[in-house]
């Protein structure tokens, strides 16, 4: 049975990222989650290897994030995910073409160096003059990368210090290539687990100028959009284990019915995001004596601090009591408070030297929505049959306005189209197990019969598919706030009890 679920708490976000994702689901028709997820994931790798958050001498973070939206096809995942990324794409267009413009000028170098070369062969060598020197190839700048092999990231990486953004419309080729590892090589699974702390990562190649590659910051993040079924069959049990599903924020809302939208997303929120992204790009960091990045360290302020140890011991304190893949998730939330808390204090200020207060607390309720979504889709990934047919016609139900009678079922969804004794038999189950209860319509102006109709206990579209006990049959709704957050709600979630923390696929 799964958990309800609370709307992403979108007013945790500062400005200008609060705003895009706001107006951005309201244009898009998306849940907000479906922007909000790419848009951190963006802003992360824009500080990349920039800036780290400082929380003890042994204890820093950095700004890497791996997150995926969970959805059906249809669910307008893809449009959010382009529309999040779209600073970074339209950067990495015009570096393409820089760069192209570069080759060419190249392409003219190595001719000139060819010739150079064929004289002094003839004659400089013999006169003793040093040979010429060949033209440095230009290096193009990238933000972005789909190519997932370890060899061609490592390529990239030393070509771009920073770090780099892998987005995939689908994660499934990305989460497949932790697979290669299986037959007894462990080094490629190795070297992603790596990244995701910005680690060292070395590789030895075969072919190439450089048999040796080494990154000693490799700061990947990582996005996209993934089928449930899909992220069900690529996770299984072994990278449940190896830790992957853990570093993985998800969200996964209920799907909602389209409808056609004249909203738009206003010029003065695209123009602040794109502000915000340039001024994201030009943080340098500091450099060793061997000229490899070493992250600016940004300090808590006294205020943050102090929210910090006290997350730090509740946290705590929740995962003394949970085994299993949600113990690994709360494990890596810890970190990721701080690591949102980074980006957020970055979003409202690039030039920051500090951690405050605000940036804390919002980087706080952010890992505590994802560790309530964790806790939600873990339980949905694990489902069966049964469990996935009743919450799909819950969630139908929930979006054709939280009641339905058995005839209007039968011209609905594939599964009883067509036969209302089945349509009345799956909303007479729903009522046994607690999850509504029947009401009489009154016949309408017209005339006629009055009619029977299921109506949930808790609509609304939250996406609840815990049912409410047989005994009360009283609604219930989420209490949230314009942009949906409810730290109340997102606590009860966190203090909930499940019978089995593991999960099964």
């Amino acid at each position: 049975m799964t958990t309800p679920r609370v709307p992403f708490p979108v007013d945790a976000l500062p400005e200008p990222v609060a705003d895009l994702v706001a107006e951005g689901a309201e244009a898009i028709g998306c849940d907000a989650s479906y922007l909000a997820l790419p848009k951190l994931v963006a802003v992360a790798s824009a500080i990349g290897n920039s800036r780290t958050i400082f929380l003890s001498d042994t204890w820093q973070e950095p700004a890497v994030i791996w997150a995926a939206s969970v959805g059906d096809s249809g669910t307008l995942k893809s449009p959010a995910h382009e529309r999040a990324l779209a600073p970074l794409r339209r950067r990495q267009a015009d570096a393409f073409a820089v760069h192209d413009a570069a080759m060419q000028v190249h392409e003219g170098l190595l001719q000139v160096f060819e010739a150079n070369r064929k004289a002094w062969q003839a004659k400089g060598r013999k006169a003793g003059e040093p040979p010429p020197e060949t033209p440095q190839r230009p290096v193009c700048v990238r933000y972005l990368v789909s190519d997932t092999t370890i060899e061609a990231l490592a390529q990239r990486l030393s070509e771009n210090p920073r770090g780099l953004l892998i987005e995939a419309d689908e994660l499934a080729g990305w989460l497949r290539s932790f697979d290669k590892y299986r037959a007894g090589k462990g080094g490629d699974c190795a070297a992603w687990l790596s990244m995701h702390r910005a680690g060292a990562v070395t590789v030895d190649r075969k072919t190439g100028e450089r048999p040796q590659l080494y990154i000693p910051r490799a700061a990947v993040s990582v996005c996209g959009g993934i089928q449930p079924g899909i992220l069900r069959a690529c996770i299984g049990r072994e990278h449940a284990e190896d830790g992957l599903l853990a570093r993985l924020l998800l969200s996964y809302p209920p799907r909602r019915q389209k409808q056609w939208r004249d909203a738009t997303i206003h010029p003065a929120t695209l123009v602040a995001i794109d502000s915000l992204f340039g001024r994201l790009l030009e943080l340098n960091a500091n450099t060793d004596k061997h000229g490899a990045w070493q992250p600016v360290a940004l300090p808590l302020t006294p205020e943050a601090k102090r929210l910090w140890i006290v997350f730090y011991n509740e946290h705590a304190a929740e995962l003394a009591d949970l085994s299993g893949d949600l113990a690994a998730c709360w494990s890596k939330l810890e970190g990721y408070a701080a690591r949102l808390a980074l980006i957020c204090q970055l979003i409202h200020g690039p030039e920051s030297e500090a951690i405050d207060e605000d940036a804390m607390q919002s980087g706080i309720a952010l890992a505590r929505w994802f560790g309530a979504e964790a806790r939600r889709v873990y339980g949905l990934l694990a489902e069966d049959d049964d469990d996935r047919d009743r919450r799909q016609l819950v969630e139908w139900i929930e979006g054709h306005g939280g009641n339905v009678t058995a005839h209007e079922l039968a011209h609905g969804p594939r599964a009883y189209r067509g036969n209302p004794t089945a349509a009345e038999a799956a909303l007479a189950a729903l009522v046994k197990a607690g999850y509504g209860k029947w009401e009489t319509r009154p016949a309408g102006a017209g005339g006629g019969r009055p009619t029977r109709a299921f109506v949930l206990g808790t609509c609304g579209g939250t996406g609840t598919t815990t049912p409410e006990s047989p005994e009360s049959n009283g609604s219930s709704s989420t209490s949230a706030s314009r942009n949906g957050h409810d730290p109340e709600a997102i606590n009860r979630l966190l203090a909930g009890e499940s019978d089995d923390d593991g999960m099964e696929f």
